[in-house]
């Protein structure tokens, strides 16, 4: 096994998996290896290495399973006003 692919098992390991070819290359990087992105994502698909992709956080703004008491209907769907603030 080469130097590279150790360190690469070592990032993927530290990162429990979440970290891909880029984050890896740079991690290598840092340690002083000169080395390229395509080939850490080379030799990660030769290793069988995947990482996981997490989904992004949404944010709900609307609870419609709330139990609040919901507000009664004062225009009766009527909404053809004459004026502005009759309702």
């Amino acid at each position: 096994m080469s130097i590279i692919l150790k360190l690469i098992n070592i990032s993927f390991k530290a990162s429990k998996g979440r970290y891909g070819s880029p984050k890896i290359t740079r991690d290598i990087k840092a340690q002083g290896l000169i080395v390229s992105r395509p080939r850490v994502a080379r030799l990660m698909k030769r290793a069988n290495l995947k990482w996981i992709i997490q989904k992004k956080y949404v944010v709900t703004t609307t609870d419609s399973k709330h139990y609040y008491v919901v507000a009664e209907t004062h225009l009766n769907r009527d909404f053809n006003l004459a004026k502005p603030g009759q309702a």
